[in-house]
């Protein structure tokens, strides 16, 4: 038996005197029933708890004393950036309440018995509401001492049948994909059935051996695959049956847009898990880990590494490099545990693969690297490669060693042997973990000199900047790790926190999105170059975009999946673009692409508005106006399908451009964010 906590993945607060207000980014939660009724609201997912649950336990920390108030369940969505009065679930039945207790003004724990209800994995949705007129207040998620649901029950090391599912690239990531998984037994061929739909008319066989620790791994590559395509896909099981449905995405061709994540220093506890489980909510097109995973060298618990992130891994590539525990004495019990368990290009310990138009470097740190080595020579020489081809418009190198890090853990002898490559043959970012932290460089030579002070913003720097990504949940937790009491003149930001990193890609553009445990972004940094792309064509994600409310006119929807155009409900939606790497060509025409998650007949009418906006802030009440000259209308639109908007009038050079979107239909349209897998795009065709 084991504890597990889970943070809250949304909380937020009702208040029937603001019944259009929401309060999810607030820093505290409230329970009241006078003057006001206020009622709070939590989220949790459980993952890799196995029945029976013996305890289940939801902890606030209160800071002012009072009734307790009741835990109920509840019926019905809610998103903590779109939660009112008005827009609440409601409440089902009351769970449990604790009585009466007095909290310090610094915060004392409160904890509420949820044990009837919480009966293994799967999303858990609480309320917290009162009779008394002496309300409550909690912290909120936001402030890091939030809602917690905290679970005593067998940790999972995976079916009996299959798991440990997790996808990878040793080929082509445009037309190839390998998939590996654990079973107890060999009694059956290794087979993956795949297809663009259910019907699953393909049927490919692999090959099977023995895991590193019990039972076997199974290991099938999928060739012949279409480029830019999702495909869904089952596996073999022991007993002749197929597995549950599970679906992936092929690369595009040529650059295209894409986002990944990085993580590293992962470990499998309770931090572990709610880090995995937030990343797969990102939905990226895959994700690269900069070294240390399961944290010992007991099979069982590589086993329930790979349990504990196979929704991560099953659903987009996993692409690791090898940290010190994956290396030196750890590889003493199983010399090859890191290349059985994981499929990769050779020489698989270090290796390099293309994405789009982005090149990957992965190096291991943990065996030579200094000139003469063989690791070196493939180092050089794949740098050298990337560097001269002009389809590539990006560089990551990712090792687990940092070249640069305010703490303890930084290694001068990669930074030695490494950054002058990096510098040479132009690497763009450098990704590492190993201190259990978050910190990021400046643009900064191998010398130590900066290229640019800027903290955020950066345009053709001559120099790589370097992420150190260590807060992926293992222990010793950020704090016991620490940054440098002194700030170094190369580092922005140095952070003791759980975190992960989310690139957005384009051909002229990186963006850099910091996310901690409890999903908020805490750090960004946008990368352009401005020199010509190798055809006459620009891909653009959006920098903002959200739906506004006319009914809701004080809340915010920026961090939703879609953004909507309705006219009853009254919706609108906004997008800001910034244009970059046009310089004196000519516009030849501008497309807005949008993904539609939801029919309508009207597609809507799109106008030129303002840019002073946000995604984080803007709300019916303070959105800018429209213009008035319509730029373009859309008809019909049908869900699962890709619609092109002519903006050309209004995309003459670089510069901020921003859209608002209404529809005279009260059958409104609904398109994927920028926050979902199918971002809009803005392509940009020009002549030189």
């Amino acid at each position: 038996m084991e504890a597990v906590s889970f943070r809250a993945l949304e909380d937020s607060y009702v208040d029937s005197g603001s019944p259009s207000s929401n309060f999810g980014t607030l820093s505290r939660l409230r329970v009241d029933s006078s003057p006001t009724i206020q009622r709070t609201f939590t989220r949790f997912q459980v993952q890799g708890v196995t029945v029976p649950v013996s305890s289940a336990q939801l902890v606030f920390t209160c800071t002012n004393s009072g009734p307790a108030g009741s835990i109920w369940t509840i019926g019905g969505s809610w998103i903590e950036q779109g939660l009112t009065w008005n827009s609440q679930p409601s409440l089902l039945n009351p769970i449990s309440s604790p009585g009466s207790f007095s909290c310090s003004s610094s915060g004392t724990l409160v904890v509420y018995d949820v044990t009837s209800v919480v009966t293994g994995d799967g999303a858990y949705d609480f309320a917290v509401a009162t009779g008394s007129a002496d309300g409550l207040t909690f912290y909120s998620r936001e402030t890091g001492s939030g809602p917690a649901l905290v679970i005593n029950a067998p940790i999972s090391s995976g079916s009996p049948d299959v798991d440990q599912v997790h996808l990878s690239w040793t080929g082509n990531p445009a037309t190839t994909m390998t998939v590996m998984w654990h079973t107890q037994y060999s009694s059956n061929p290794s087979q993956v059935q795949y297809e663009t739909a259910t019907g699953y008319g393909s049927t490919v066989n692999g090959k099977t051996y023995p895991s590193s620790g019990q039972g076997y791994l199974h290991e099938v590559t999928l060739t012949g695959l279409q480029p830019a395509t999702r495909y869904n896909y089952r596996i073999s099981a022991d007993d002749g049956s197929w597995s549950s449905d599970y679906s992936f995405q092929t690369a595009p061709l040529g650059d295209g847009d894409f986002r990944f994540l990085a993580v590293a220093d992962m470990g499998r506890n309770s931090n572990s898990i709610a880090i995995s489980n937030l990343m797969a909510r990102r939905a990226a097109s895959f994700t690269v880990g900069a070294g240390d995973y399961w944290y010992s060298d007991d099979e069982n618990n590589v086993d329930k590494w790979f349990n504990i992130n196979q929704p991560l891994m099953s659903q987009a590539p996993f692409m690791p490099t090898r940290g010190n525990h994956e290396g030196g004495n750890h590889e003493t019990a199983y010399p090859n545990r890191y290349t059985t368990r994981f499929a990769l290009p050779p020489p698989e310990n270090y290796y390099s693969f293309r994405y789009g138009g982005a090149h990957f470097l992965v190096v291991d740190t943990n065996i030579d690297y200094t000139p003469g080595s063989v690791q070196r020579s493939f180092i050089e020489s794949d740098l050298q490669a990337a560097a001269s081809d002009p389809a590539v418009r990006w560089t990551f190198a990712i090792h687990h060693h940092p070249p640069f890090s305010s703490s303890t853990y930084q290694s001068l002898t990669v930074r030695g042997q490494l950054s002058p490559l990096y510098d040479r043959w132009g690497v763009d970012v450098v990704i590492s973990g190993h201190a259990h932290l978050y910190e990021r460089t400046f643009p900064v030579k191998s010398t130590g000199t900066v290229a640019s002070t800027d903290t955020s913003e950066y345009t053709n720097p001559g120099a790589p900047i370097y992420m150190v990504t260590g807060g992926g949940g293992a222990s010793p937790p950020p704090g016991q790790v620490k940054c440098s009491s002194t700030t170094q003149s190369w580092s922005v930001k140095c952070l003791e926190v759980f975190e992960f990193l989310e690139f957005r890609t384009t051909p002229t553009t990186i963006e850099l999105s910091a996310i901690d445990s409890s999903g908020l972004v805490f750090d960004r940094f946008t990368l352009r170059r401005t020199d010509a792309a190798p055809t006459d064509t620009l891909t653009l994600l959006p920098s903002d975009d959200a739906y506004i409310r006319a009914d809701f006119p004080d809340s915010t929807f920026g961090l939703a999946t879609t953004i909507q155009a309705d006219n009853s409900p009254v919706k609108n939606f906004l997008l800001k673009f910034y244009v970059t790497g046009l310089g004196t060509r000519q516009v030849t025409s501008a497309r807005l692409h949008l993904f539609a998650v939801d029919p309508s007949d009207n597609g809507g009418d799109f106008y030129r508005t303002a840019d002073a906006w946000n995604q984080g802030t803007v709300t019916w009440r303070n959105a800018p106006a429209p213009d008035t000259a319509r730029i373009a209308s859309l008809g019909s639109v049908s869900t699962g399908v890709w619609y092109e908007i002519d903006v050309t009038s209004v995309i003459v050079g670089d510069g901020v451009v921003s859209l608002r979107v209404s529809s005279p239909s009260s059958d409104g349209a609904d398109y994927s964010s920028k926050e979902s897998a199918n971002s809009p795009q803005l392509i940009i065709r020009f002549s030189n």
